[in-house]
């Protein structure tokens, strides 16, 4: 049975409703400093190229198939990275299952931009699936059924960027139901942080820096995950000046 497409759109405004702005287990910074000696200052270094390159990064983004590659992998971590990393994993072990939730009732919609697999070929199609697998469907001709490893990491970065404007542009304020704006606003800067953690991981650092600023762009509120997670994204503060003396008082005339 087809759902008509606004009993859908309603359906998918709902859910969103019920998903939270932010991952529980991030409302605070995680307790070890980044650099191991204080908080990590903006403007600060990529994580350490050495630890970066050796991240499991599974294609079809399935965490929990690589929990002990994952674990190996903190555990080789100097102590005042550990507690920064496993925050990091905690997001991108929900990236996949989130997905799929969005997904169920608002199709992604590539039939513009056009969807890209891993092997370099684009369909221009919206997309749905499940835990299993996605299906890829044009606006004419056969539905294309693909596995989540044969769409690159950028693609579903790509998507959660979507879901974020989604937010944005169709839950109109007014709307029985709907969000305000401010939660719309940091609701949709949650999904461009978390494919901003998605970018970074799997080794896209300027698409990583382009999608954390945006989100604090949307809700500076979330600079304090920023400069826990993600603290190179953020500009350096600018250097401190002397303030020019001013006269203390005007000629009188």
């Amino acid at each position: 049975m087809n759902t008509p497409p606004a009993v859908r759109a309603w359906l998918f405004l709902a859910t969103l409703l019920l998903l939270p702005a932010a991952p529980p287990a991030l409302a605070a910074a995680p307790a070890a400093p980044e650099n191991g000696a204080g908080a990590a200052a903006p403007g600060a270094a990529l994580f350490p190229p050495e630890y970066a390159k050796k991240r499991p990064r599974p294609a079809d983004l399935n965490f929990f198939r690589v929990k002990d590659d994952l674990q190996a992998h903190v555990n080789r971590l100097p102590a005042g990275l550990k507690a920064g990393e496993k925050k990091r994993i905690e997001i991108l072990s929900t990236v996949r299952a989130y997905l799929v939730k969005l997904m169920k009732f608002i199709p992604y919609d590539g039939t513009r931009v056009g969807v890209r697999l891993d092997n370099g070929k684009v369909f221009k199609a919206s997309v749905m699936g499940n835990e299993e697998e996605l299906v890829l469907r044009p606006r004419r001709g056969k539905s294309k059924i693909v596995r989540w490893e044969e769409l690159p990491p950028s693609q579903y970065a790509v998507m959660l960027e979507y879901y974020g404007r989604y937010r944005l542009e169709h839950e109109a304020a007014g709307k029985p139901g709907a969000a305000s704006l401010k939660s719309r606003q940091q609701e949709a800067a949650w999904d461009w942080f978390r494919a901003a953690l998605l970018s970074d991981w799997y080794g896209s650092a300027a698409e990583a820096r382009r999608l954390g600023r945006a989100a604090l762009d949307l809700d500076p509120g979330l600079k304090p995950q920023a400069e826990a997670l993600l603290p190179w994204i953020l500009p350096p503060a600018p250097e401190e000046t002397t303030p020019e003396l001013q006269p203390a008082a005007k000629a009188r005339e």
